[in-house]
């Protein structure tokens, strides 16, 4: 590993200016304004969406991504629908990040979605044909909406993950010495968060999104006690611990060659062999696609 793997001390961060789209701090834009994340629908690259379902899916988004923003201390980001802001020739500013919902990607094969960090630019994918055939659904499974996987979800999911560490490269260590990858969705992946928005007509909308970790998840000397949490949803018990059915990436420089892929007992064959294929490049990537920068899914 060529990294020298901590946790990014990002609630300590003062505040910065950057010439391009924001990376170390996340605080404010050169404009003076939080964080833009643009999202766009692409039917023309397969995404199974419709635009109303994306409308929904960046509603419940920003009722949730404070509750990120809190618990790390940063500044909430605005997510908002590409076309609802990029009228009349209007193009993103270059500190806006965009995230894309497509179909799938072969250069990526196996990921649900992933965000990407070169130079000062984030950028996201969410691959929505992917979630889908795999038992997936756009917003909302009635049925299961607590687990089903939902597009909503992997949005939410790369959002959170990219917010926190947009470049692609924290681990944290625990007292012995193992480190663990700085996302903090895939531990609790597996847990939906159910968000209502308001929908056409002002009917009520539930969209179901990704659960999170807090910082408290990270350090294993943190005095845990009543009212302390470890993530979103309140469902963990220790920390770097992973919840039913998730997932992530740990590293103990003792045993392993190079970073290992941890799955709970419960956690569903097809998403193991998706990581196994796409994996998690927590390592600087060469390839034609993604030339020197860093890669997360």
């Amino acid at each position: 590993m060529a990294e020298s793997a901590h946790a990014a001390a990002h609630a300590a961060a003062p505040a910065v200016t950057v010439k391009a789209r924001p990376i170390a701090g996340l605080i404010m834009t050169p404009k003076g304004r939080p964080l833009r994340i643009i999202i766009r629908n692409l039917p023309d690259r397969g995404s199974v969406c419709t635009d109303d379902e994306v409308r929904l899916m960046v509603a419940a988004s920003n009722q949730l991504i404070p509750e990120v923003a809190k618990a790390w201390g940063l500044l909430t980001p605005t997510v908002v629908f590409a076309p609802d802001v990029l009228t009349g020739g209007a193009k993103p500013d270059p500190s806006d990040w965009i995230f894309s919902i497509i179909g799938e990607d072969k250069d990526v094969p196996g990921a649900l979605a992933y965000h990407t960090q070169e130079g000062d630019v984030v950028d996201g994918y969410i691959l929505s044909k992917t979630v889908v055939d795999n038992g997936g659904v756009v917003l909302y499974d009635e049925g299961a909406p607590e687990k089903t996987p939902t597009v909503a979800a992997a949005l939410f999911h790369e959002i959170a993950e990219a917010f926190v560490d947009p470049t692609v490269n924290i681990w944290w260590q625990d007292t012995k010495g193992v480190f663990y990858s700085g996302e903090v969705c895939d531990p609790v992946q597996a847990n939906n968060v159910i968000v209502r928005v308001a929908g056409p007509q002002g009917r009520k909308v539930d969209v179901a999104l990704s659960d999170f970790i807090f910082p408290t998840w990270r350090d294993n000397e943190y005095p845990l006690g009543q009212g302390i949490r470890l993530n979103y949803k309140n469902t963990l018990k220790a920390p770097f611990s992973m919840d039913e059915g998730c997932y992530f990436v740990k590293y103990d420089p003792s045993v392993d060659e190079k970073p290992v892929q941890m799955f709970d007992q419960a956690t569903p064959q097809w998403v193991r062999d998706m990581k196994a294929v796409s994996g998690r490049q927590s390592w600087r990537r060469n390839s034609a696609r993604h030339r020197g920068h860093q890669i997360r899914s």
